[in-house]
């Protein structure tokens, strides 16, 4: 399961499984997704909420997530932490996601 980002990761990656967010917390719950070091799930969802929420399920089930969105989002500017400044460099600038990140959730 992955989502590409303007199209970046699109040579680097090859998504196996879209699951759509309605069943996300289901598939995770359920151990369909799994913090297997084979596959790293890219999370897209319009909201920082739901971003949010979502983090806290995926860290529930032993997931080291990397939440970003939007520097510019006048609403959660706040939250932006310098590890996510970074790790999020890292991916734009590389495509890639940095250790020990295995799992992505973005808007």
């Amino acid at each position: 399961m992955n989502y590409i980002l303007n199209g970046r990761l699109n040579e680097l990656y090859d998504a196996r499984e879209t699951i759509y967010i309605e069943s996300i917390s289901e598939a995770v719950s359920s151990g369909l997704i799994t913090p297997d070091k084979n596959m790293c799930p890219w999370i897209y969802t319009p909201r920082v909420t739901d971003i949010l929420r979502l983090a806290e399920l995926f860290k529930a089930r032993n997931f080291k997530v990397l939440t970003f969105w939007s520097l510019e989002n006048p609403d959660w500017r706040q939250c932006v932490t310098d590890e996510i400044r970074r790790a999020s460099k890292i991916i734009l600038d590389t495509g890639m996601v940095p250790e020990p990140y295995n799992c992505v959730i973005t808007n």
